[in-house]
């Protein structure tokens, strides 16, 4: 087995982080999930809760795509254009491995949907003298609404 570049750009809150794998699972009506697997040092625990993941990918297309077709310019490989957004979503847990010869951290990410469950709409209706009803946002509750 020989080592290979990953191809891969971890940011947490902006900063960029050394990553030694990723696995991200999408399906479809639930959140998308990122395992992310990095350096396990001790700035590992200084991470705050719900920190901001974002992972990019590489793509080695050589040629620049137009709107009328492929361009004969080739891109550069330091190009930010040939890095694409693979995941971005917010820390949700920390697990630590470690072995006889080496050490790693695991990031446990969700992306956004996650806050769909947290949402509630709250309404007063001071004309009837209290807290009418609280619902979820997703269900139609109408603000505006007058007696």
């Amino acid at each position: 087995m020989r080592a290979a570049r990953l191809n891969l750009k971890l940011f947490v809150e902006g900063l960029e982080v050394p990553i030694i794998g990723c696995r991200c699972t999408y399906s479809e009506g639930g959140p998308a999930t990122a395992d992310v697997q990095v350096v396990g040092t001790d700035e590992v625990f200084d991470l705050p809760p719900r920190a901001l993941i974002t992972i990019f990918y590489y793509e080695g297309n050589d040629l620049e795509k137009t709107s009328t077709g492929m361009s004969e310019r080739l891109l550069s490989p330091n190009d930010p254009r040939r890095w694409k957004l693979l995941f971005m979503g917010e820390l949700a847990g920390i697990s630590l491995n470690k072995t006889s010869s080496s050490r790693s951290a695991n990031l446990q990410c969700v992306d956004f949907t996650n806050y769909w469950d947290f949402i509630q709409q709250s309404y007063v209706n001071f004309r009837n003298g209290g807290i009418e009803m609280i619902e979820n946002a997703f269900m139609g509750v109408r603000m505006d609404r007058q007696k």
